[in-house]
């Protein structure tokens, strides 16, 4: 056991302890039980969540200046994701997985049909 064991007073405000959830429609103004349709997933295993910032360097090409100088470098973008394992399965959800894709209803079935260009309806917001 370490030497200190001391924890912050904001540490349990800030834990999930129930199950994780990802929603397409949340107000934390106003946090109340969602609607069952607004869940996208239900989640197992836990969710990771990065965020890598992407810089550009404005020193590199001046001379005699080190690289990577922190006054020189901007962040122009943020590569964010998030992982989880989704036991929700259905055509909704593989679409949002692929990224660009479009459902197609048939007799009895769905089918999705991955495309390379981006469409409005291809966004969404998922909140954690």
């Amino acid at each position: 056991m370490g030497r200190f064991t001391k924890v912050s007073e904001d540490a349990f405000d800030a834990m999930q302890l129930e199950a994780g959830v990802i929603l397409s429609d949340f107000d934390p103004t106003n946090p109340v039980e969602p609607d069952s349709e607004d869940i996208i997933a239900v989640t197992t295993g836990g969710i990771a969540v990065a965020c890598e910032a992407e810089y550009e360097d404005y020193g590199a090409d001046v001379d005699n200046v080190p690289n990577s100088m922190m006054e020189f470098k901007r962040i122009t973008g943020w590569n964010c994701t998030m992982g989880f394992s989704d036991l929700k399965f259905n055509a909704a959800n593989t679409k949002l997985e692929l990224g660009a894709a479009d459902i197609t209803n048939g007799t009895g079935y769905k089918k999705i049909v991955p495309r390379r260009d981006l469409k409005l309806t291809d966004f969404t917001d998922a909140i954690w």
